[in-house]
């Protein structure tokens, strides 16, 4: 069997303006992101042939609502 040859990148996106966007409002922000994501990057990487393998980065990733709770101190 002959081996199938792809294609791999990687791409990083920087948002303009993101951090003002999310002081504004957050969870908007994110939702707008979200769409974007889905309704025109997604497609435009499956038209050719491709598909995102590990999103990163998202609000979950990004933003924690409380501290973490502090952990026991060894003895």
């Amino acid at each position: 069997m002959k081996a199938q040859r792809r294609l791999a990148a990687i791409m990083a996106v920087d948002g303009v303006g993101f951090s003002r966007l999310v002081e504004a409002d957050e969870r908007g922000t994110y939702e707008r992101l979200e769409a974007l994501r889905l309704t025109v990057a997604e497609p435009a990487i499956a038209g050719h042939g491709g598909r995102i393998l590990k999103p990163m980065g998202g609000p979950a990733g990004r933003v924690r609502q409380r501290r973490p709770k502090r952990c026991p101190k060894r003895r």
